[in-house]
């Protein structure tokens, strides 16, 4: 099989779909691989090292793209919704629920799209997706300890003009720590709070069940409250929250809206709120996609953060989790192709475009289409 990848294409995304060590592995086997220039030179990868795994260096993404199976990361970009050949297979996150011109795109394509995000494991889990998840949940701490700082919000308008929190989020002697609600105990959920906690924080999380608590409490100590969700109860504990992460997963779907804008105004000034899962639209009536290179934008005096892509933001761990999850989902498709998923029906979940049809039920419904 010829496999391809092209470097990323949206903004601020530095990761890479194929590692040296994965692409050895292939060409092992004898599969053609083809790396578009540069494509991981932002995670210190470069062409020799590539070349040296058996890989060729194709000079544009129309060569990485000419190939029977497309590994990526981020879903297409405008620039390629014409790249993808007829009968080939696109593996990535596709994010297709909230991006009508590239659902369009993929289905007069012709070819096959496989989401990441939607892949599933033999006991159920989402391995790719978690890998991304438990990254962008300890991320998003990371970045909510900064903004609630004063003057520490890089590349953004707002650093002069935005209201001042000036919190610090794990407690000291004389004060008290800060307030950090979580919605959703998933991989994204759990790192966040395991995150907070650590820092000090006094953290609630509320989830659709029960499930994962007791592991939760386990891991995180006293620090941590859980709870069923509730819209009273949060909208009760929001006048006092200093960060408020969105980590509901609605795998290959829209997310619910759980948050209006009245709940937002009713967090105190210079508070925080950062929405992990903004690529699925969002959970809040207020939540609006940003990029690495302005993060934040202001509403109701509250600070907020919808970048898609987070793990983005420490590319080199982030490509190495991405490729070891992805990595076996690869060879089975580059051995046996679109025979894979009757091999796999935890692979087979990930199918959501076929030659011109929508295959995935909750897609369908999400988007309106038929089947």
């Amino acid at each position: 099989m010829r496999i391809g990848v092209p470097r990323e294409k949206k903004p601020g995304e530095s990761r890479v779909g194929l590692t040296p060590d994965v692409v050895a592995a292939l060409v092992a086997h004898d599969h053609v691989v083809v790396i578009e220039r540069d494509a991981g030179l932002a995670v210190g990868l470069d062409d020799d090292t590539y070349c040296a795994a058996g890989a060729g260096i194709v000079e544009d993404a129309t060569e990485a793209f000419d190939v029977d199976l497309v590994v990526k990361v981020k879903e297409l970009q405008p620039s390629e919704y014409a790249s993808p050949r007829r009968g080939s297979i696109v593996l990535g996150f596709q994010q297709f629920a909230i991006e009508p011109a590239f659902l369009d795109a993929a289905l007069a394509s012709g070819a096959s799209f496989i989401a990441c995000e939607t892949i599933a494991s033999a006991t159920n889990e989402l391995p790719v997706l978690a890998a991304m998840s438990r990254i962008a949940g300890t991320l998003a701490l990371q970045l909510g300890a900064m903004a609630l700082m004063r003057g520490l919000l890089p590349h953004s308008s707002i650093v002069t003009s935005r209201p001042s929190a000036g919190i610090l989020l794990g407690g000291i002697e004389c004060t008290a720590p800060a307030r950090v609600v979580i919605l959703g105990a998933g991989a994204a959920g759990s790192a966040a709070a395991r995150t907070a906690c650590a820092m000090g924080a006094n953290v609630t999380v509320f989830a659709a069940s029960t499930r994962r608590f007791d592991a939760l409490k386990a891991s995180c100590g006293a620090h941590i409250v859980t709870a069923v969700f509730d819209a009273d109860a949060l909208r009760a504990l929001l006048p006092t929250t200093h960060l408020l992460i969105g980590a509901v997963l609605a795998p290959g779907r829209t997310s619910p809206r759980l948050i209006d804008r009245s709940m937002i105004a009713s967090m105190p000034k210079g508070a925080v709120f950062i929405d992990i899962g903004i690529d699925q639209r969002g959970i809040a009536e207020t939540s609006r996609m940003s990029r690495i290179d302005d993060p934040f934008h202001v509403e109701e005096g509250v600070i907020h953060c919808g970048i898609p892509n987070l793990p983005a933001l420490v590319p080199k761990s982030a490509t190495q989790a991405y490729v070891d999850a992805l990595a076996p989902y690869v060879v089975a498709l580059a051995e046996h192709g679109l025979r894979a998923l009757d091999l796999d029906a935890g692979l087979a979940r990930g199918l959501q475009v076929h030659q011109g049809r929508i295959v995935d039920e909750r897609l369908a419904a999400d988007t309106g289409r038929t089947r």
